[in-house]
């Protein structure tokens, strides 16, 4: 007599039992074979015919979203790979394309475009993405891209400025220890200058008949065109475009501030000019007298510091006391002014201590016995002339001031930016 299981017993041994282990072939009515790896009723494998995904649909042969652990060789298009990791085949990298201030994601190549914009770009703590690189490539001339360590230094530099010599778009390669961020590489046309400490910074590229002069820094200490053609605004310059001064009465002013003041703390003042051949020759043949400034803090019981033309054969790089009644620190060189050439002149100031000028990204002197001290004084920061006159003929370029001692590294790639 045959014995029947009562229908409750099947459902519970089909229920209730150990899961079946199957052997073959399966086929899939939906084109994918789905793994629950985790066992919480979600898929974190996923099979098809596009390939193998890992916490993703697959969108290649091997896709996997988050992180993959290697022991051994992996090859990629290579059957018997040599090293760690070999491919055969061409590499890609993930891609952040920016136009704003940004923290750099996980992507290795970073696009920035400045056309509308200065662009800041903080770089991730190093000490979470040892080993990472960034390849970074500026896309335009146009306006400033800065690069911040993101709480870690850049080569020792908290902030460094990208530009170009000029010849095309610069490209960087930085990279992380786990410690800080190094510069690996930089194409030919790269030029990386800090930007640490720099509180004025005017680049002088505006157009025909612009009023003012923009303050590039981020601090606002914009400039006022006065007296000023309108054609001899956006002329060619070292960088980009440039002021023409004729040496009469034309000139921009900038309003007193702490920072520019070297008896506040060290100052580097760095700007570009360049002097026409049949520029007349003004001067007294001495520092502090009637030659053309380049740039100029001082007017009277207010003098402070300047950057002259003497007589188209000497540049003096020199600083005073407020009261105007010696010479402070002063560096003089001789040398053919009015050639027509661009030409990079730089001075570092450290109050009561030293003044060394710098030419061309070289220093030509240095002056450590002063005269007097040094006061905070009142007047404004004139470009193209002093306050009280001594007005240049020269193009002018570019003017930075930091609040600090650039190192004759950063002098020379400020050279080197606009050579």
């Amino acid at each position: 007599m045959k014995s029947k299981l009562p229908l409750f017993a099947i459902l519970s041994g089909l229920l209730f039992s150990a899961p079946p282990v199957i052997l073959g072939d399966f086929i899939s009515r939906s084109g994918n074979i789905l793994f629950d790896a985790n066992k919480d009723g979600n898929s974190e494998v996923t099979l098809n015919s596009i390939g193998l995904g890992v916490g993703a649909s697959p969108s290649s042969n091997l896709h996997v979203s988050g992180n993959a652990y290697i022991s051994g060789r992996l090859g990629i298009g290579s059957v018997s790979p040599q090293s760690t990791l070999e491919i055969g085949g061409s590499l890609g990298f993930g891609t952040q394309s920016v136009s704003s201030n940004t923290t750099l994601s996980n992507n290795s190549v970073v696009i920035a475009d400045t056309s509308s914009a200065n662009v800041e770009l903080t770089l991730p703590y190093a000490g979470n993405v040892a080993g990472r690189t960034y390849y970074i490539k500026k896309t335009t001339n146009t306006n400033s891209l800065w690069i911040g360590g993101g709480g870690n230094n850049i080569d020792k530099k908290q902030r460094m400025l990208l530009t170009s010599t000029g010849n095309g778009y610069p490209l960087l390669q930085v990279f992380s220890n786990g410690l800080q961020w190094y510069i690996n590489s930089a194409s030919p046309d790269t030029n990386v200058a800090s930007s640490s400490n720099l509180v004025g910074w005017w680049k002088l590229d505006e157009a025909s008949g612009s009023a003012t002069a923009t303050d590039s820094s981020g601090n606002s200490y914009t400039g006022t065109n006065t007296n000023i053609a309108s054609g001899n605004i956006g002329v060619t310059g070292a960088i980009g475009l440039a002021y023409d001064f004729d040496g009469s009465n034309d000139y921009v002013w900038m309003a007193d501030q702490d920072v520019f003041s070297p008896s506040v703390g060290p100052v580097t003042i760095s700007l570009w000019a360049n002097v026409p051949t049949n520029a007349t020759a003004v001067g007294s043949g001495g520092a502090g007298g009637a030659g053309a400034k380049y740039i100029g803090k001082g007017t009277a019981s207010n003098y402070e510091y300047e950057i002259e033309n003497d007589n188209n054969t000497t540049i003096n790089f020199s600083t005073f006391p407020l009261d105007g009644s010696s010479v402070h620190l002063s560096v003089g060189k001789t040398m053919t002014v009015n050639d027509g050439a661009w030409h990079h002149y730089a001075m570092t100031i450290k109050k009561s201590e030293k003044l060394e000028g710098f030419i061309d990204g070289v220093s030509v002197g240095t002056h450590t016995s002063p005269t007097g001290s040094l006061g905070n004084g009142t007047a404004l920061l004139i470009l193209g002339a002093r306050t009280d006159g001594n007005f240049a003929r020269a193009k002018i370029d570019d003017v930075r001031i930091y609040t600090r001692i650039l190192t004759y590294e950063e002098i020379w790639a400020l050279y080197n930016g606009g050579n």
